[in-house]
Protein backbone atom coordinates (compact mmCIF):
# COMPACT_ATOMS: atom_id res chain seq x y z
CA UNK A 1 0.00 0.00 0.00
CA UNK A 2 1.16 3.54 -0.86
CA UNK A 3 0.42 6.59 0.60
CA UNK A 4 1.50 9.91 2.54
CA UNK A 5 3.16 10.10 5.43
CA UNK A 6 3.52 13.55 7.38
CA UNK A 7 6.11 14.03 10.00
CA UNK A 8 7.51 17.32 11.66
CA UNK A 9 5.19 19.25 8.64
CA UNK A 10 6.61 17.35 5.80
CA UNK A 11 4.96 15.08 3.39
CA UNK A 12 6.77 12.12 2.15
CA UNK A 13 5.10 9.01 -0.09
CA UNK A 14 6.09 5.51 1.55
CA UNK A 15 5.79 2.41 0.33
CA UNK A 16 3.84 -0.01 2.95
CA UNK A 17 4.21 -3.62 3.30
CA UNK A 18 1.03 -4.86 3.77
CA UNK A 19 -0.15 -8.69 4.72
CA UNK A 20 -4.28 -9.51 5.11
CA UNK A 21 -4.48 -11.43 7.91
CA UNK A 22 -8.11 -12.70 7.68
CA UNK A 23 -11.61 -12.15 8.78
CA UNK A 24 -14.09 -13.17 11.32
CA UNK A 25 -17.15 -11.86 13.45
CA UNK A 26 -16.14 -9.32 15.73
CA UNK A 27 -17.16 -11.31 19.71
CA UNK A 28 -19.01 -7.80 20.45
CA UNK A 29 -19.59 -5.98 17.55
CA UNK A 30 -20.87 -8.52 15.96
CA UNK A 31 -19.54 -7.40 12.36
CA UNK A 32 -17.32 -8.77 10.12
CA UNK A 33 -13.77 -7.87 11.31
CA UNK A 34 -10.52 -8.20 8.95
CA UNK A 35 -7.12 -8.02 10.15
CA UNK A 36 -4.19 -6.11 8.50
CA UNK A 37 -0.26 -5.76 9.31
CA UNK A 38 1.68 -3.04 7.28
CA UNK A 39 5.43 -2.39 7.92
CA UNK A 40 7.89 0.25 6.54
CA UNK A 41 11.33 2.04 7.48
CA UNK A 42 12.08 5.48 6.99
CA UNK A 43 14.48 8.00 7.31
CA UNK A 44 13.91 10.72 10.02
CA UNK A 45 16.35 13.32 8.39
CA UNK A 46 13.98 13.38 4.72
CA UNK A 47 11.16 14.75 7.03
CA UNK A 48 13.83 17.53 8.49
CA UNK A 49 14.24 15.31 12.47
CA UNK A 50 17.66 16.09 12.62
CA UNK A 51 18.97 16.35 16.37
CA UNK A 52 20.96 13.75 17.67
CA UNK A 53 23.75 13.85 20.43
CA UNK A 54 26.64 11.91 20.67
CA UNK A 55 27.16 9.66 23.76
CA UNK A 56 30.47 9.66 25.95
CA UNK A 57 31.98 6.33 23.96
CA UNK A 58 31.17 8.91 20.62
CA UNK A 59 28.66 7.26 19.06
CA UNK A 60 25.08 8.80 18.05
CA UNK A 61 21.95 8.58 20.82
CA UNK A 62 19.74 7.78 17.63
CA UNK A 63 20.10 5.56 14.37
CA UNK A 64 18.27 7.46 11.25
CA UNK A 65 16.27 4.77 10.24
CA UNK A 66 13.07 4.68 12.17
CA UNK A 67 10.81 1.21 11.68
CA UNK A 68 6.67 1.85 11.78
CA UNK A 69 4.62 -0.80 12.12
CA UNK A 70 0.91 -1.13 12.21
CA UNK A 71 -1.54 -3.50 13.48
CA UNK A 72 -5.26 -2.73 12.02
CA UNK A 73 -8.43 -4.41 12.76
CA UNK A 74 -11.46 -3.08 10.26
CA UNK A 75 -14.84 -3.72 11.13
CA UNK A 76 -17.30 -3.68 8.02
CA UNK A 77 -19.97 -1.34 8.56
Amino acid sequence: MTGDLTIHGVARPVLLDTHYLGQAMHPFAKKIAAGFRAETAVDRRDFGVTWNAAMDTGGAYLGERVRISLSILALLQ
